[in-house]
């Protein structure tokens, strides 16, 4: 059965794994069924709310009525008060006073949603329940409420609640005041003006034992709230103006937030009320943790057998391709003795066997490249050392039969031995490559032997670091810059001119500088030296095989740098990595 299987194509693999995704519309009509079950439950919530909010909104009514009654039945009172007083010849002023702080009083007796009551006559007296009251109570006097209440007929005003520091109880404790202009029923006379307060506990109490967290809210204000921090503070978005219900996200947490106004017939300037119910979705959805419980398990279940699954299948299928892929990244790394080792007769089978072939071709072409390139650089070395012309060779013959004809055996000795060590040096018994203290060894011999033919045209230095001495390099890489500045910089020079060579490390790199004071290169002759135009012409030839041994063996590592003016003489920096090369 395995055997078949590793043979069928592998589409058809994929098919048979892909089987198990039949699951998914299981799971999701799961999904659609909790969130049906969600969206009911929410509506349900809110209808619950609407209802209890209902019932609210009749004890807030009742509780503005009982008020507005209050200060009807303290209008009448102190119209009544105010007749005794002016009908009766014995009615004293005294008795009048205790007769307006009887009727508040007994008002606030009889209704004891009223926080406190005053009451301002036209001579100015204020008559309160509380003693409080009387705190900077002549701040009334240039107050809004005065001036409202002012220019009233004597209809009952209310005034948004609010902290103030007079005519209350306490300043920090908000308050909803009614105020009345009190007008003698018979005369029209205006006998003063009431202001009974309501605190802003007496309206959160009405809800402050339910479960849901109410809020009374005008606009975007919260005027009575469960939570007394929160009582004239803004809310953080927009409420609704109509009966709704949405859901919202509240620091990370869930709620369902439903909006109903607040009808008050008796109350017109506080038609802008809104009740406004919170509940967390936490506490509603306990039925719905069970069925997410539930789902929860299933695709668990559904993840297990789809991880068992696709075990499956990264070792039957996935597995071969990151196998593949592994040995693919080695043989592009340059190892082509691995093969891909896959037995199977599918798709997988036939490329891994193509593949191998191919790689085994490109190892042969690759080899074959690089005997080439091999024989090249054999041949172009063979080239170089016979660009030391062989006139070199036939001059400093000549110079040094010269010196023993003239019996300068001593300078002759030392000819021969400079003359030998050097082509000794530059053969290197077939070597390319020679450490950078041999590398200038024979470019001193070099120098010495064209310092016999040429005693007068040019002196020379050479400087060697000692930590790069043997670091290795390929050889014959300085001669051909040497010879130019000798014979195209210092020979033409009408005066003795100074040649330095120095070698030192920089960074990673080995750095080599030659330095001359002759006649420098003319700019048009030294672009055609940096871009290599005339590749094939003798003159350049040096530089040419410089350049190209250096692509050869050090790739784009190395750099040949040549900067030179008319008169003042040229600058050449050589710069080598510091590896062997290839």
């Amino acid at each position: 059965m395995n055997s078949k299987f590793k043979n069928l194509p592998l589409k058809t693999k994929l098919l048979y794994f892909f089987l198990p995704i039949s699951i998914i519309p299981m799971v999701l009509f799961s999904f659609f069924v909790a969130s049906m079950y969600e969206q009911t439950l929410e509506k349900r919530t809110a209808e619950n709310i609407f209802d209890n909010s209902a019932l609210i909104s009749n004890q807030i009514e009742t509780i503005i009525n009982n008020m507005v009654n209050c200060s009807n039945a303290i209008t009448f009172n102190i119209n009544s008060v105010y007749d005794d007083y002016a009908s009766k010849e014995l009615y004293t002023p005294i008795q009048y006073e205790m007769d307006l702080n009887r009727v508040l009083y007994s008002s606030k007796i009889v209704y004891p949603e009223a926080d406190a009551i005053a009451f301002l006559n036209q001579n100015d007296q204020l008559f309160f329940t509380d003693a409080q009251m009387d705190d900077n109570f002549t701040k009334l006097y240039t107050s809004s409420i005065l001036k409202e209440l002012a220019i009233t007929t004597g209809k009952s005003i209310w005034f948004d609640i609010s902290k103030r520091d007079y005519l209350t109880l306490d300043s920090e404790v908000p308050v909803l005041t009614l105020g009345k202009k009190i007008i003698h029923i018979k005369s029209g006379k205006t006998l003063g003006y009431l202001l009974i307060n309501v605190k802003e506990d007496t309206l959160s109490n009405a809800f402050n034992h339910q479960k849901i967290q109410y809020e009374i809210i005008k606009n975007k204000q919260i005027i009575a709230s469960y939570d007394n921090r929160k009582v004239l503070t803004d809310l953080t978005f927009t409420p609704a103006l109509s009966k709704s219900y949405s859901k919202k996200q509240i620091e990370g947490k869930n709620y369902i937030y439903a909006f109903s106004p607040i009808h008050l017939e008796k109350a017109p300037h506080l038609d802008q009320w809104f009740l406004m119910a919170r509940t967390p979705l936490d506490d509603l959805n306990s039925d719905l943790r069970s069925t997410l419980i539930l789902l929860a398990s299933i695709v668990l279940l559904c993840i297990f057998i789809e991880l068992l699954i696709a075990n499956v299948f990264s070792t039957t299928i996935i597995k071969p391709f990151d196998y593949m892929i592994t040995q693919m990244k080695s043989i592009g790394n340059g190892n082509f003795d691995i093969e891909i080792e896959i037995d199977s007769k599918d798709e997988i089978g036939v490329f891994a066997k193509t593949f191998n072939k191919m790689s085994k071709k490109i190892q042969r072409l690759l080899i074959e490249v690089e005997e080439k390139e091999q024989k090249k650089r054999t041949y172009e070395l063979a080239l170089l050392q016979e660009q030391v012309k062989p006139h070199f060779l036939y001059n400093t013959l000549d110079t040094i039969y010269a010196m023993n004809e003239l019996g300068l055996k001593n300078e002759t000795r030392k000819g021969i031995k400079a003359l030998a060590d050097f082509y000794r040096k530059t053969l290197s018994n077939g070597s390319e490559t020679v450490t950078v203290k041999e590398e200038l060894e024979a470019l001193r011999e070099y120098l010495f032997l064209l310092k016999l033919q040429y005693e007068d045209a040019f002196d020379y230095s050479i400087e060697l670091s000692d930590e790069i001495a043997s670091e290795e390099m390929i050889k014959l890489l300085l001669q051909p810059l040497v010879e130019n500045a000798i014979y195209h910089g210092l020979k033409p020079l009408q005066a003795k001119g100074h040649l330095k060579i120095t070698a030192f490390k920089e960074t990673q790199n080995i750095v080599f500088e030659i330095i001359d004071n002759g006649i420098g290169i003319q700019s048009d002759t030294l672009k055609e030296l940096l871009t290599y135009a005339h590749q094939t012409h003798k003159d350049h030839f040096g530089i040419y095989s410089i350049v190209d041994r250096l692509k050869l063996c050090y790739g784009d590592s190395a750099r040949l740098e040549i900067h030179s003016q008319v008169g003042l003489g040229t600058h050449v920096r050589l710069t080598l990595p510091l590896q062997s090369p290839k």
